[in-house]
Parts: structure tokens; C-alpha cells; sequence
């Protein structure tokens, strides 16, 4: 089989969601991808915050520069250490930039095809580097981004993703998740529930304060959805495991993690920056959300005309 992705960063930083997130890193290495686990602090920025929080006119930046940079060791030092525990031989790297550019620029400089970040999600108070560096890589990246909550079940050793939840719309940036959902499937062996949100609530909503019928509309909005999931699931030249196509309704986000949920999926899968079409899915707002609230690992694909 095939390796889905074959050159992977990790952003570590040693807390909850990033040891959760180490061992999906892992997970997929030891399928044949090459792993870098990265720590990434703004030394200027870090001494500068420290000034201005103590009130101090002055203060000599070496010694908490060499703090900051003796912590990142450590930090690097524990993640190559849980990387070895797990069967995974992985290079570090210290990224002396603020966490979401210095993630962004070093997968772009090394031509890495998937970013793994932990997020501290719906449950976190301190959000260091995992929470809103997790969603400003997902602005910032055009690389395949796998984000995984502290709240997340940690992959079996000898097994990873047995089944993904892919939303699609007819979009560009869903057809691009769902490339990228045939290569797990062909890879991995993943399992695909194909997934397709109708949110009827505008059209319900109208219909009460119009008066009309509002079956036939959503009777031609599910057929139209179970069409594009039917030629979702059989594209052109790949082989796919995609034994399951789904209609949800309901507010996207919520009706997407019911449906992972209801289906014991253990990844969801959706596209992002999505900008074509009246009633968009994604991006922008669902996907932040599922990426949030979810409590599986979540794998945001970019459109594929920026992604190389």
C-alpha cells in the first residue's frame, strides 16, 4: 500500500494535545513517513512580553533567551524520546519564529505533505502553542493540516484511521478532501462514510412565514445530495473503500460530528477555504468549529491550486 503522506511535521510543545497528537505522528511514520517534531518560540517577542509585563525600563535578554532556548531542547529531547518509545526514529528542530509562521514556513521550505498540531479545543484555558496556533496554521497553511483535541481516544499501535467521516460539498476544496480521503483509503485501508450536510433551517424558517410547502424543496435537496455523494465515492482512476454515503441535516458542524460519532468514525475529513456557491459548507466558520469541538483528530485539506 501506498504511504498517504510521506514527509510529516509535528508542532510540539510537550502538553496534553501535543503528546496526543505525537502519537498519530507516529502512527502514520511508522507506515514509511519521515516525522520532524518541531518547537517553534519568538525569543524577541518572549523577552519583550517579559519587559513589559514586570514594568522594567531595561533588562539583559540573555539569560531568559537562554531560558527560552534550554526549555525548547528539553522540550525536543521529550518528543524524540516519546517518538523512540512509539518505534519511530524522528529528526527535531528548533524554529526561532513565532509558532504559526515558523510551522507554516518550514513545511513550505521542506516540501512537507501533512502538518500534525494538538489543540487544547473547547477545553482549553491555557492555549500556548496549541489552540490558536492551530487555527492560524489552518488560515495560514496550504498544507494538509491534522489537528487533534487533548479530549481525543490515542490510535492503537497496529492501526490507525479504520474509519474517516468525509463532509463534501460541491466545492473545489471538498473534492480535494476527498482525493486525499481515496489516498487514506488505499493506503491505510481506511474505511469512508461520505457525508453531505443539508441545512434546512433558512429554507423552514421562510417557509413558515410564507406559507408554502417546504417537502418538495428538501426533497430536491436530498436527491441532489445523494448524487454528489454517489460520484464522490467513485472518482476517476482510484480504488476507494467508500461503503457508506450519508444526508445529515442540521446546523454543518454539529451535524457533522453526530454523523462521525453515530458511525464510530476515528477521523473526519473536510476541505478547506471553500469559496464557490450561494450556501458554501466550508470553509471559514465549520470547519474552525469541527476543528474545535470534535473529539476526534480532524484533517483539513486546502484546495489542491495552492497546495504545491
Amino acid at each position: 500500500m501506498a504511504v498517504p503522506f510521506s514527509r510529516i511535521v509535528l508542532a510540539f510543545d510537550e502538553s496534553l494535545a501535543s503528546r496526543v497528537a505525537l502519537e498519530y505522528a507516529c502512527a502514520l511514520a511508522r507506515r514509511g513517513a519521515m516525522l520532524t517534531v518541531a518547537y517553534a518560540v519568538n525569543e524577541a517577542v518572549t523577552v519583550a512580553s517579559a519587559t513589559t509585563a514586570n514594568g522594567f525600563a531595561a533588562l539583559d535578554p540573555a539569560p531568559l533567551i537562554k531560558a527560552v532556548d534550554e526549555r525548547g531542547a528539553a522540550v525536543l529531547k521529550a518528543g524524540l524520546a516519546a517518538c523512540a518509545t512509539l518505534g519511530v526514529a524522528a529528526e527535531d528542530v528548533f524554529l526561532h519564529d513565532a509558532p504559526t509562521a515558523g510551522i507554516v514556513e518550514f513545511a513550505r521550505e521542506r516540501n512537507i505533505d501533512l502538518v500534525v498540531v494538538g489543540t487544547h479545543g473547547r477545553e482549553g484555558v491555557r492555549r500556548a502553542l496549541l489552540g490558536s496556533v492551530a487555527e492560524g496554521i489552518l488560515h495560514a497553511s496550504t498544507i494538509p493540516l491534522l489537528v487533534v483535541t487533548a479530549h481525543a481516544v490515542a490510535p492503537r499501535s497496529d492501526s490507525v484511521f479504520e474509519r474517516a467521516l468525509v463532509a463534501i460539498d460541491d466545492s473545489d476544496p471538498a473534492r480535494e478532501a476527498m482525493r486525499t480521503a481515496a489516498q487514506l483509503s488505499t493506503g491505510l485501508g481506511t474505511h469512508l462514510t461520505v457525508c453531505n450536510v443539508i441545512d434546512s433551517r433558512d429554507l423552514q424558517s421562510k417557509a413558515a412565514t410564507y406559507g408554502y410547502d417546504p417537502n418538495p424543496f428538501e426533497s430536491n435537496m436530498h436527491a441532489a445530495a445523494l448524487k454528489l455523494l454517489r460520484e464522490a465515492a467513485e472518482p476517476d482512476g482510484t480504488s476507494l473503500t467508500a461503503d457508506d454515503l450519508v444526508v445529515v441535516e442540521g446546523e454543518p458542524a454539529a451535524a457533522i460530528e453526530h454523523a462521525a460519532n453515530q458511525r464510530n468514525c476515528d477521523l473526519i475529513v473536510l476541505g478547506s477555504h471553500g469559496r464557490r456557491g450561494i450556501a458554501r459548507l466550508f470553509l471559514g466558520s465549520v470547519a474552525e468549529s469541527v476543528v474545535r469541538k470534535s473529539s476526534r483528530p480532524v484533517l483539513v485539506v486546502p484546495p489542491r491550486a495552492s497546495h504545491r
